[in-house]
């Protein structure tokens, strides 16, 4: 039988951060509302492969 390279150990990455009211609804907004891509962004997303 072939052994595989890759592992099924899965792991709880997941941690809760207290933030203020204040940050919540600005990461919120981000989220929702991501801002325009700058041009160092398109630059790298125009060199990325077209599928990954």
């Amino acid at each position: 039988m072939p052994r595989s390279t890759h592992s099924n150990v899965e792991h709880d990455t997941s941690e809760a951060v207290e933030v203020s009211a204040l940050v919540f609804a600005r990461v919120l907004d981000l989220v929702q509302r991501p801002p325009m891509p700058n041009a160092k962004l398109r630059k790298v997303i125009a060199a990325l492969p077209n599928t990954l």
